[in-house]
Parts: C-alpha cells; structure tokens; sequence
C-alpha cells in the first residue's frame, strides 16, 4: 500500500476520538489528522502531556498554515485506563455489602472510569465520526516471572478498556457510522517467546473486533472496522514495556530501534480506514509468509521462532536453570516431625 496524504483529507472537520496520542503512533496519528483540520478528542491519563501534545506539536501546525482556517484547538479527556479500578470488579450479586467495590463499576458492570470518559465526552460532542484506540502496552518476560499484577494491567490497557470504550461508544449512540481502528500488532497474530500476556491481548482485540465487523455486517450497522497489526515501529514501546514485576525494560531493542517510522504508519493506517481496509499488515513479507505458514504448517514456523528467539531468553527464565528447580517432593518432608 503505498502513501497518498490527499486521501487523509478526508478526515477535514470530522471528529475524532483518539486513545494514546502523548507518543508513537499515536502521536503521529494526531498530528496527521490536524494536518487536515480534524477535531481531536485526545484521551490520556496525564493532562500535562496532552496539553504538551497540543502546544508543541498541533498548534504550530495551524500557526503554518496562513492561508488556511486554523483547526480548532483539540479537546483533551484524562482518564487513566490503565488503573485497577478500572477493571470491572462488579459482584454479580447486587445486594452484596461491599460498597467498595460497587462503586467501582456501574449497574452494567462497565468501569466507572470509562463511564466518566463517557460523560466528559457527551460535555464536548454528541457524536463522534471516527475512533482510533492506539494506547497499548508491551512486555518483555518470560511466563515463569510474570505476575498476576501484570498480566492483569496488561490485559487491562490493551484489550479491556478498548472494547468497554467502544461498546459503551455504540451502545449510547456516539458512533452511529464512520469507523473504528484499532492498532493491534504482529503479535496478534504471529505468537513469540516472552510476549506472553501481550500477545494474548492482542488476540483477544484481533478477535473480539472481527466478530464485531462480523456482527455489523449482518445488521446493516454503518460502522467500518480496520485492525492495524504493525511489525517492529521506531517508538518507545521496548523502553515502556513491563516486565514479570511490573517495572519497566527501559531498554530499546535493536529491532525496535530500526523499526518503521511511526509516521508511515499513522498515514497507513488512515488511509486504510478510508478505503475500509478489514486488516492492515505493517510487517516484511517475509513475516507475512510465516504468519500464513502457521497456520497450514505450525511446526516449520515454531522452528523459525524458536530460532530467531533463542539468544534472548530473560534473566532467570530458563526453567531448567538450578536457580528455578523445584526441591524434589521427598525433601519436601524432611523437616517435618515424626510420629
């Protein structure tokens, strides 16, 4: 798919709610659509970065461009979905006593925190024409130290928010047509060592919004899906990824680092929203090829992973080392008293 920029102009004065645009592609996202006069809704958990979105990228923008009636100033909602009260932890008895609890959820179950981006965003618009999720979080461990904390928050910003966002988006009528896009990964796709909890969200987004391309088809329903699954993007998504403990890589990978500009991908990826592409593959063809070959011949394509991957085992993951070994079960009983 090669770059059209005149096709973008399709967004002019449409309005958008954005997810993750403080860096990346999300950032990228944002700027190409003010390029082009959209109204932005950006959504973050930090309001001095949205506002620094707004200051050092997009208004200068607008100050460029003499000739042309400035875009209006984009509108910011702070919510912080990565939060654990944003989980639906709703007891499904209704007269349980733990108030605590209830209050985190509404009647339906839905995170107050999505709830409360609802009603800040029926203050700003009353509809929306487009909504782009690119907030995400990746990993790098391995199973054995991964914690329930952090397969949870993991979970949690990469597939649970996103649908509680776009299903209450459609259920109270703020996205009627138009579309949605969804920045998914290869790894949705293609599964790798010591992605574990990452690529399974990304399953889970992969699957969950092709049944529901599946189910607006059926009904008629005038809203477009496009999944984007880019391969390795120049971004800071290697130094923010979580590690088993919940800290963070703070290092850049060297596939990361030579990874396409997050730009192409934002144009990309627009573009394909308008052309109501279904899915867009952002990676080599060669990693297109073993996507397909797993699922006709999974063993060649487990040795191709397993292959690349094998100088990059965590610290203290390989199972077999003497640091992970269980104690055999009979001297699990040697300090037991006797009869």
């Amino acid at each position: 798919m090669s770059l059209d920029k005149t096709r973008i102009s399709h967004y002019r004065n449409r309005t958008v709610l954005l997810t993750g645009a403080t860096s990346g592609i999300g950032l990228s996202m944002a700027i190409e659509l003010y390029k082009v006069n959209a109204h932005l809704i950006l959504v973050g958990r930090n309001k001095e970065a949205l506002e620094g979105v707004i200051t050092e990228y997009l208004l200068p923008i607008a100050s460029n461009s003499p000739n042309c009636a400035p875009p209006p100033v984009p509108n910011i909602i702070v919510a912080d979905l990565s939060l654990p009260e944003s989980l639906p932890r709703c007891p499904l008895n209704k007269n349980a006593q733990n108030l605590t609890e209830v209050q985190k959820c509404d009647e339906e179950g839905n995170s107050m925190t999505i709830v409360n981006l609802i009603n800040d965003l029926s203050q700003i618009s009353p509809q929306i024409d487009a909504v782009i999720c690119c907030a995400g979080l990746s990993m790098r461990d391995s199973v054995a130290n991964m914690t329930g904390y952090a397969e949870q928050y993991i979970m949690n910003v990469n597939y649970t928010s996103i649908v509680t966002l776009c299903r209450m988006l459609i259920k109270q009528r703020f996205l009627q047509d138009g579309n949605i896009m969804v920045v998914s990964s290869i790894q949705g796709l293609l599964s790798i060592p010591w992605r574990s909890s990452y690529a399974a969200s990304k399953a889970a987004l992969q699957a969950y919004f092709t049944t529901l391309r599946h189910e607006f088809a059926l009904q008629s329903v005038p809203i477009s899906i496009t999944i984007v699954s880019p391969g390795h993007v120049n971004t800071n998504l290697s130094m923010n990824a979580m590690t088993g403990s919940g800290t963070a890589h703070n290092q850049v990978d060297e596939n990361t680092a030579h990874g396409i500009d997050p730009d192409d991908v934002a144009r990309l990826a627009l573009q394909a929203t308008i052309k109501k592409y279904p899915e867009l593959w952002l990676f080599p063809p060669t990693h297109k090829l073993i996507v397909l070959i797993q699922h006709w011949f999974p063993k060649f394509s487990n040795f191709f992973i397993r292959k690349a991957r094998k100088d990059m085992i965590p610290v203290a993951a390989d199972l077999n080392s003497s640091a992970n070994k269980t104690p055999a079960k009979k001297n699990l009983g040697d300090n037991k008293k006797t009869n």
